[in-house]
């Protein structure tokens, strides 16, 4: 009898939390593709920010949308010409300079190229992070970086000629403790199933595969076929784990259909309505609940329009300021800045709110209807004035003139 009450209290609390888990699917939109970049990192650090809440949030993200072929080359063009200026302020002793040059070059590559080939810009790169930072004393975070390089090629081995020999001894002793590092699982399961994956740079196979042996850390992951979108994470291995990467690529003619129609929304004012485009979203992935953000600005000065939908209605707005002022504080930034307009956007029961008047983002100075009634406000005040203030025609004995209001 115990035990048949003990599985029952179990079952019913089972499904007590399984009716309490809310789905939510949750979008980026940049207002132009220069802010694509960085409305993938929001993407990202909107979905820990759910998790944290105890939200399911469905994977379905602008990244693949915003991230193109094109943008990748431009990258890795780029990032050669850092590599000569990092170089040039790291000799000078500049080392603050030289720092952030060279986590530019990580930041862009780790977005683009360097997660589909062996880029020797990023190698480089880190190996100059490392090194500044032990140069300043961060034993710590010199080692990470270089656990860091080693997961991405774990035959790297520095310029002995060129970077001193404390240096080299950190990077070897580094060397000896990565060997010791526990291992995870990544496994993939790529949409079509003849995409090519790669981890760190390297080629793995095609279509759906499951890799053994991973060392725990990040790690980056690339997925592509000539005709789609290339996709591009982070990946976090933890030891004896197995990280999930579930990727549909989206081809380049929908991709740019798909982004041209979003990016139009930000074009017009948010009604009650979910946008169109985005409520196939939503039903895709089985979600009551949505939240947009739309990015606008430039990359170091940001605002985020967050707005958060029931069932297809718009219920909560709210409008967030940003001013990134180095790579360095990026990530803290935005982590907290998402974390503060989700707050107001996203009570914890948003089931029972009631859906919004018709709102925009817009400045009202800066809308027609405004300058309308301020126009028409003065045509009104002119004519009562000439009324009141013009003087009495004189000659005419009968007849008065009655203004009524």
């Amino acid at each position: 009898m115990n035990r048949i009450i003990l599985i029952t209290g179990i079952l019913i609390f089972a499904s007590t939390l399984f009716a309490a888990e809310k789905r939510v699917s949750y979008f980026a939109i940049p207002e132009s593709e220069s802010l694509a970049p960085i409305a993938g990192e929001i993407e990202y650090i909107m979905k820990k920010a759910l998790e944290k809440r105890m939200y399911v949030p469905a994977e379905i993200t602008t990244r693949e949308i915003a991230v193109l072929e094109d943008e990748m080359n431009r990258l890795s063009t780029e990032s050669h010409s850092l590599i000569a200026q990092g170089k040039k302020l790291y000799e000078e002793l500049n080392l603050d300079q030289s720092f952030f040059v060279f986590q530019k070059i990580v930041n862009n590559l780790e977005g683009g190229t360097a997660v589909f080939e062996k880029s020797t810009d990023y190698q480089l790169a880190l190996m100059y992070l490392g090194n500044i930072y032990k140069l300043k004393g961060d034993e710590t975070s010199a080692k990470n970086i270089f656990l860091k390089l080693l997961s991405y090629n774990k035959k790297y081995t520095p310029d002995a000629n060129y970077f001193p020999p404390d240096i080299i001894d950190t990077f070897e002793g580094v060397r000896n403790e990565f060997k010791t590092i526990q291992k995870g699982t990544l496994q993939v399961v790529p949409k079509p199933e003849d995409a090519q994956v790669f981890i760190n740079g390297v080629f793995v196979g095609c279509g759906k595969l499951k890799v053994d042996g991973i060392n725990s850390g990040e790690h980056l992951v690339g997925i592509k076929k000539r005709g789609y979108v290339p996709y591009v994470r982070k990946v976090v291995i933890q030891s004896g784990l197995v990280e999930v990467v579930n990727v549909e690529l989206i081809g380049y003619k929908e991709a740019l259909d798909r982004y041209s129609e979003i990016g139009r929304l930000k074009n017009s004012d948010i009604s009650t309505a979910l946008p169109t485009p985005l409520k196939e979203y939503r039903k895709a992935a089985g979600a009551d609940t949505s939240v947009v953000i739309f990015v606008t600005g430039s990359p170091n000065n940001l605002t985020l329009y967050g707005y958060t939908y029931y069932k297809d209605r718009l219920v909560l707005y709210d409008e967030f300021p940003i001013i990134i002022k180095t790579d360095e504080s990026r990530k803290k930034i935005l982590k907290g800045s998402i974390e503060n307009i989700l707050s107001k956007i996203l009570p914890e029961d948003i089931s029972r709110l009631k859906p919004v008047e018709k709102i925009s983002y817009k400045k009202f100075y800066t809308s027609w209807w405004f300058y309308s009634v301020i126009g028409v406000a003065l045509i009104g005040i002119s004519a009562v004035g000439y009324f009141l203030l013009s003087p009495e025609e004189k000659g005419r004995e009968t007849g008065s003139l009655i203004i009524t209001f």
